[in-house]
């Protein structure tokens, strides 16, 4: 791989947002389960030459054996984990392909505090929500289910991001799991 490589894995890479954040010699795999996506990220890709593509994935998170045990120094998740249909197998194939000490950089929106109004609010309108935003959940316990996957320490904030225009996706977390 090379002196100095970082070796970065995005889950959900959409149309390459995340990009613009990536160091130089970063080599990326990218994982992404909508292939209408490509298109739009191989374009964004030829702003950046200094990444390295090392494979671009069309799959689901919860299926990763295409890459190795203990490979990925850096795997990134925005706003994913909301819509994989099995979270904890997600979860276990993350912390499978991570390095030892490698890190899970992940930034989610989440349920607000239960038995609130929003919350209620947020259980009352996720059957809909699935139907019209690609089966995300609302409701979603992101955080604890991250902790049960056991990860050396995670280093997590809690937020509510008030300039999103949609209420039911202000609550987020932002963190860095260890392995």
């Amino acid at each position: 791989m090379g002196v100095g490589c970082l070796r970065i894995l995005e889950i959900g890479t959409g149309c390459g947002n995340n990009l613009k954040y990536y160091p130089k010699n970063t080599r990326l795999i990218a994982l992404e389960p909508n292939e209408n996506m490509w298109k739009h990220f191989h374009n964004k890709l030829r702003q950046y030459p200094y990444i390295i593509l090392e494979n671009a994935i069309t799959g689901s998170a919860e299926d990763m054996s295409i890459i190795d045990d203990n490979t990925i120094d850096v795997i990134v998740s925005t706003h994913v984990l909301c819509s994989v249909c099995d979270i904890k197998k997600c979860l276990k194939e993350i912390k499978r392909v991570l390095s030892p000490n490698g890190r899970f950089i992940y930034v989610e929106h989440v349920a607000y505090e239960s038995g609130t109004l929003l919350y209620r609010f947020q259980s009352w309108i996720e059957y809909l929500w699935k139907l019209f935003n690609d089966d995300c959940r609302l409701t979603l316990q992101t955080s604890r289910l991250i902790r049960e996957t056991n990860f050396t320490s995670i280093n997590e904030q809690s937020v509510v991001v008030k300039d999103l225009f949609i209420t039911l996706i202000r609550p987020h977390i932002f963190g860095i799991a260890y392995k």
